[in-house]
Parts: C-alpha cells; structure tokens; sequence
C-alpha cells in the first residue's frame, strides 16, 4: 500500500543534517506546534493525498516556524521508495480542498466492500491499490487472472485514485449481483479483463543454469546441468571456480524442484 508524506523544502534558516529537504514530523513546545526535521521512514503518513494536503493546511494555521517553506506530497511504497510527488501551491490548496472533494465514502468502506464481493464469488487471490488519479484490482477466478483499472478524467469528472477505486469496487458488486441473479456466469461479464500477470524470475540457482521463468522438470534440469558442465569444466578449459560455482547451484536446484 502507498502511504503519503509532507515534504518541506528551502528551510535554510535552520540547520538540518538532512540538508534542504527533509519530511514532516511535529513536536509541541511551550503550546506552540513545530515542524521537526525527519527521515521519510521516520515522518507523519497519511493514506491519501487529500489527507495530507487538509492536515498540511491545519499546519500553516497553526505551526510557527514554516511561514516561508516550500512544499511537496510525496507518494511512497511500503519500502520508502518514491512512486511520485505533487508540488503545492499553498495559495490555492483552500480552493483545491473546497473544489476537490471527494465523491464518495472513505476508502476503507470500498476495501470492506470490495472483500466482501470476493467472499461472494468464493475468490481468494487479489490485489488492489491506487495512486493520485487512478486505481486497479487484480484477481484470479476459476484459473484465469483478470485486471479491473479505471483513470480519472475531465470526461468522467472523476478527481482522486480514491474515487476510482471507488467505482471500480462498485462495478465488481454490480457484476457478482447480475451473476448471482443466474444472469451469466461472472466469468461472461468479465471475460474481456482478462491479463497476463508479470512473470516473476526464477531463484538465482536456476538462473545460472538458463532457467528465467518457468521451473524446469528433473529431467530437463540435468540436461542443462550437463552441457554447461562440459563447458565450465578445468579439463575443457573452464576454470575451478565456475566449475564449483555451477555445481552449486545445481544442487540448489535439486532441493527446489
């Protein structure tokens, strides 16, 4: 799941070991709020932009020392990675706040409702997320992987990825109720989001005998192992190190397979 964090830029009047970035964090001092220096692992995460965006706006209310600062909504992975960021423009983020209201409930009523629909049609593999203006759900149901996902757009005035989730969640209810009613099979409604899934790599073991996706048989594992053997072997030219090295990881195989 992405999380969303304030990015405070161009605060040079205080001192910081992170230099001229750093993310939000908050300390109280004598009934005063103020902005403290932090790691983006360490700072204040919100689950939506929006979130972010109305607490950094109670912070320009009340905080007193980041009257002149710079700032940015910084979306990131669960391992701190960045995924994007949003500049703001502090003179229209009232107006954004007022304009951009969201169009339906908060995403945790969608993701309830979303595994409830599931339950229902007896699917146990799925994955969902959104960003800052679209979403997606993946499933598998009865053998075949399929990828629901939806953009906001001027045409479908739809405005956050919260918001798209949202119809999404609610085109799947739609669906698994026709479904329910012997209308079609659910597999007839969705038949035309049907995906291939990314292939994962292989262990590094199978790697280094020419196995990238797909797990080999026993039989086609020794094949590989041989040729390679000839030519990694001391006695055809090959060196010591990659004879070892190959063996190896042939029996690292063996234990997997």
């Amino acid at each position: 799941m992405s999380k969303f964090v304030i990015k405070i830029e161009n605060k040079s009047e205080y001192d910081t070991k992170y230099g001229n970035e750093y993310y939000y964090h908050i300390h109280k001092k004598e009934r005063q709020k103020y902005v403290d220096l932090s790691k983006l692992s360490l700072a204040k995460s919100f689950k939506t932009s929006k979130n972010a965006k109305i607490h950094l706006k109670n912070l320009l209310d009340t905080c007193v020392n980041i009257n002149r600062c710079k700032f940015t909504i910084v979306e990131a992975d669960q391992y701190n990675n960045i995924i994007s960021e949003e500049k703001i423009n502090i003179k229209k983020l009232s107006e954004e706040l007022i304009t951009k209201d969201s169009q339906y409930k908060g995403t945790e009523y969608y993701i309830e409702k979303l595994n409830k629909v599931m339950l229902r049609l007896n699917v146990t593999d799925y994955d969902y997320n959104w960003d800052k203006d679209s979403a997606y759900i993946k499933f598998t149901y009865k053998g075949e992987f399929y990828k629901f996902d939806h953009k906001s757009t001027l045409e479908n005035k739809l405005t956050y990825g919260t918001d798209c989730f949202a119809q999404l969640v609610l085109t799947l209810e739609d669906l698994a109720r026709m479904s329910e009613r012997n209308i079609y099979d659910f597999s007839v409604w969705i038949s035309g989001m049907k995906y291939l899934p990314e292939k994962k790599l292989l262990p590094q073991c199978f790697l280094n005998l020419g196995f990238k996706y797909d797990y080999p048989s026993r039989e086609e594992l020794d094949k590989a192992y041989k040729e390679l053997l000839k030519i990694v072997h001391p006695d055809n030219g090959g060196s010591g190190e990659s004879f070892i090295s190959l063996k190896k990881s042939y029996e690292e195989c063996l234990k997997q397979i």
